[in-house]
């Protein structure tokens, strides 16, 4: 339980009662001061200085730095001022409020960057997780036709002609080649975000390029659908395999998201660069 309230605390991720119970133990922390010094423990109370400027860090951020901050100043001058005036009193005093003012500022940064980093890695794992359940569901057509294929191949395929057998494999394939389509996708992104992904451009022909793409659309043959491509004389630096699954991606979501007709990848040259565009 106890980890879990200091978990909550770092994070900023208090309920209201949690909040409540820590703004007492910030305020017996500030209090604790001067009690301390009433009852005879003038220099002890100095150490718990710490205590609650961080502490109002994690519940109010700068606002509670600034608090605190203040209250220990007018603290140090009420000191001052018990203490007859003493120059020495009042030199050690700023230096203590300069120190612990530093320490608050540091803490805020930290506090700061933690929660920051946090709330990123948190956003990466849901979108890791979203990726997952679309890979998933975008996996599971290709595979349970695939799947299907092969079952009624292993019944029946002694009774079928050599163009129905051809017709079977060529689905077959489409549908692994959809798998392996997806698998490459995700490989790509979880490199891309551990930072191993590594890009090795040479001089490429267009055309090779959306070559690349034809043979990874077998479907479209299946469909009322026509792949074409123009401008594949053009020549380029790139990596060829992260082109090529870019401009699959754009192929894969015009095939899917358009109505039914032409799907054309075209090159052009604009201010001495290559474009490619997709209509």
């Amino acid at each position: 339980m106890v980890r879990t309230w200091l978990d909550q605390l770092l994070l900023g991720r208090l309920s209201d009662g949690q909040r409540w119970v820590w703004i007492g133990v910030l305020l017996l922390l500030i209090l604790s001061a001067p009690l301390l010094d009433v009852l005879g423990y003038p220099h002890f109370h100095l150490n718990l200085y710490p205590l609650p400027i961080i502490l109002a860090v994690f519940l109010f951020r700068e606002r509670g730095l600034l608090m605190v901050a203040v209250m220990v100043g007018v603290y140090s001058l009420l000191q001052f001022h018990r203490d007859t005036g003493s120059a020495a009193m009042m030199v050690n005093n700023f230096f203590e409020l300069l120190v612990l003012s530093l320490v608050g500022v540091v803490c805020h940064g930290l506090v700061k960057s933690y929660r920051r980093l946090y709330r990123r890695e948190s956003e990466l794992a849901a979108a890791r997780q979203e990726v997952l359940m679309t890979l998933t569901h975008e996996l599971r057509s290709p595979l349970f036709a695939a799947q299907g294929t092969i079952e009624s191949l292993l019944r029946s395929f002694e009774r079928m002609s050599p163009e129905q057998l051809r017709d079977q494999l060529q689905a077959a394939g489409v549908a692994l080649t959809l798998v392996n389509r997806e698998v490459e996708g995700i490989t790509q992104l979880f490199r891309v975000e551990s930072g191993k992904l590594r890009v090795h451009p040479e001089r490429l022909q267009l055309e090779e390029v959306f070559e690349g793409v034809r043979s990874r659309h077998p479907e479209v043959s299946r469909r009322s659908h026509q792949l074409a491509f123009s401008g594949g004389e053009l020549e380029l630096t790139a990596d060829r395999l992260l082109l090529t699954q870019a401009l699959d991606n754009l192929v894969t979501n015009a095939l899917r998201h358009s109505p039914r007709g032409l799907v054309e990848l075209s090159g052009s040259v604009n201010d001495g660069k290559v474009v490619i565009a997709i209509q």
